[in-house]
């Protein structure tokens, strides 16, 4: 009887556990999922460690161990103040919840010095905020190369930079990548002597502060940014990576070594000069490989074609039964008309049906793109400060049955200079 009722008690106690450590379906014993985890050794003596994200995940721990050894030290640990986001309920009522924008793909980096040898690196994942799930343990290894080699730093054609069309003069970058190393870059002046020494040219300075806040140089580098702590930066620097923020470029396949980057805060200045982008390679293993500085061959100059100014007074007219006029005018840019092709006309109709009774059946809408617009040569421009565009469109006449009838709705479409699409209806 006492064995009967003491196993009756256990029992009972189990069962209380198990349902007070019941978090959202998951129980005490519940193990969070193995990272996919893989790695690489760069020539450069580097091994890049990458994993997804795991899920319910809140922080990772990464372990080494080298080789002729038989202890994980830790080498990165992925925790850090903006984990977390702070979330307001309706009746005031504050919660926490895990920053999705946070736990992205993570890639580190660990030097490594020993030929011809296996290193390994074990990766820990933990939950911070289901405390019942338990951490999941993965394991990789790599082999090194049997000797290391600098990696030669690219060709300046290499470098790619391009104005962004329909933009006010945005510009992309794009260069080959090495994993064993970081990336910066500036602008600079396209000058005769730039050429000569890419690195002088990166260090050089001659601050010049515009009004609107950003930095020129008139001795090389054209652009900065203020810190958020209102210091000034002068390195115009970003990592080259998947991530704004990260310490190194993410992995990367051969057949994929050109990274491009779109800078939507800088645009290039407005001045009748060409402008050149210079890198520097930082090395992460500085035994085995150093700085290099390249200076693109390809320039880049402010093109006004390239400005687009929002749309005004649109308005829309019958010209006859089958014929709507749509205008509008745009401001010109220092005196320079705006191109028509910079704006697209879009036509809505709703076409409402009727039965033979004339009774209400449905409604149906088709947006019709039908092109950019034309200048208007009837509106004289030469000592005014902007500029009329004019379209003719097409429209239908609602039969006499009256089964159908329809409804027209006009649109000018354009992308600003930060590129962003705005649309603006005729009236």
């Amino acid at each position: 009887m006492k064995k009967s009722l003491k196993a009756l008690l256990g029992a009972s106690l189990l069962a209380a556990l198990l349902i007070g450590c019941s978090n959202g379906g998951y129980v005490a014993n519940d193990v969070l999922d193995k990272a996919d985890l893989n790695a690489l050794v760069t020539e450069s003596g580097v091994a890049v460690i990458s994993w997804q994200p795991v899920k319910d995940a809140t922080n990772y721990k990464l372990y080494v161990m080298e080789p002729g050894t038989e202890d994980w030290n830790p080498i990165y640990e992925n925790r850090v103040d903006n984990k977390w986001m702070y979330k307001t309920s309706s009746n005031g009522e504050v919660t926490y919840e895990p920053n999705d924008q946070f736990y992205k793909r993570r890639v580190v980096a660990h030097n490594v010095n020993k030929l011809d040898k296996e290193y390994k690196f074990k990766l820990v994942a933990i939950s911070d905020y289901k405390e019942n799930l338990l951490s999941s343990e993965t394991e990789v290894s790599v082999d090194t190369p049997e000797a290391w080699v600098d990696t030669a730093a690219p060709s300046a054609d290499s470098l790619e930079l391009n104005l962004v069309a329909n933009t006010r003069n945005k510009y992309t970058f794009a260069c080959p990548v090495d994993n064993g190393f970081t990336y910066t870059w500036k602008i600079v002046k396209a000058t005769a002597g730039a050429s000569e020494n890419a690195k002088d040219l990166f260090y050089s300075s001659g601050e010049y502060q515009d009004n609107s806040g950003r930095h020129e140089y008139d001795n090389g580098v054209v652009q900065s940014w203020w810190n958020d702590n209102g210091s000034d930066d002068y390195s115009v620097g970003a990592w080259l990576n998947d991530r704004w923020g990260e310490d190194y470029i993410p992995v990367l396949d051969d057949d994929d070594n050109v990274l491009p980057m779109e800078f939507g805060t800088f645009v290039i200045p407005d001045k009748d000069v060409e402008y050149r982008v210079v890198i520097k390679m930082n090395p992460v293993n500085e035994k085995v490989a150093t700085p290099k500085y390249v200076l693109s061959s390809k320039s880049i100059k402010f093109d006004s074609t390239g400005i687009v100014s929002a749309p005004s007074n649109c308005a829309v007219t019958t010209k006859n039964a089958t014929t709507k006029v749509l205008t509008f005018t745009a401001d010109k840019y220092k005196g320079t008309e705006m191109a028509a092709s910079n704006y697209r006309i879009y036509q809505l109709l709703t076409t409402t049906t009727r039965n033979s009774d004339l009774v209400y059946t449905g409604t149906t809408k088709a947006l019709t793109l039908l092109g950019s617009p034309a200048k208007d040569t009837d509106y004289v421009t030469t000592r005014t400060s902007d500029v009329q565009y004019k379209l003719e469109a097409t429209v239908k006449e609602a039969p006499a049955s009256g089964l159908e009838s329809y409804d027209y709705d006009f649109y000018v479409a354009y992308t600003d200079e930060d590129g962003n699409v705005s649309w603006y209806k005729f009236y």
